[in-house]
């Protein structure tokens, strides 16, 4: 996966990069990242959140910070849990939107990040999930 400081400009796809987008959740091995605790409702929406995904790419990224057993065979798609049944994360990106009018855009393997590495978002992030009536666009 490509690595993006949480609050830089989204550039990863240029013809969907605005002024107001800014990179959440671009994790990388490689780079340190906030770690802490989230509340179980902040998980449930960000949960679905996940299955409202743009940008969808051809293939998967892995999840580098899981590392790989050795001989495991060819990598398989990350796999969240969800109410409706489980479902693949890592080929697309999600969009947050804040009263603000800044617009977040996440890698839909954030939900993984979160739940399994202790990634702990920017509190605007947060907010804006947990905002009444959030409805993904």
């Amino acid at each position: 996966m490509t690595f993006f400081a949480d609050g830089s400009p989204y550039s990863y796809l240029a013809e969907q990069a605005g002024s107001t987008t800014q990179n959440i959740g671009w994790l990388d091995e490689a780079e340190p990242f906030e770690r802490g605790s989230v509340d179980d409702a902040f998980i449930a929406k960000l949960r679905k959140l996940c299955r409202v995904r743009v940008n969808r790419t051809r293939g998967f990224h892995v999840c580098n910070l899981c590392g790989r057993p050795s001989n495991s065979g060819p990598p398989l798609p990350t796999t969240v849990a969800h109410p409706d049944g489980p479902f693949v994360v890592g080929s697309a990106e999600i969009r947050v939107y804040a009263p603000s009018g800044a617009i977040y855009a996440a890698p839909d393997m954030i939900i993984h990040y979160v739940e399994k590495h202790g990634y702990r978002p920017p509190d605007h992030f947060v907010q804006a999930v947990m905002r009444p009536g959030h409805i993904p666009r």
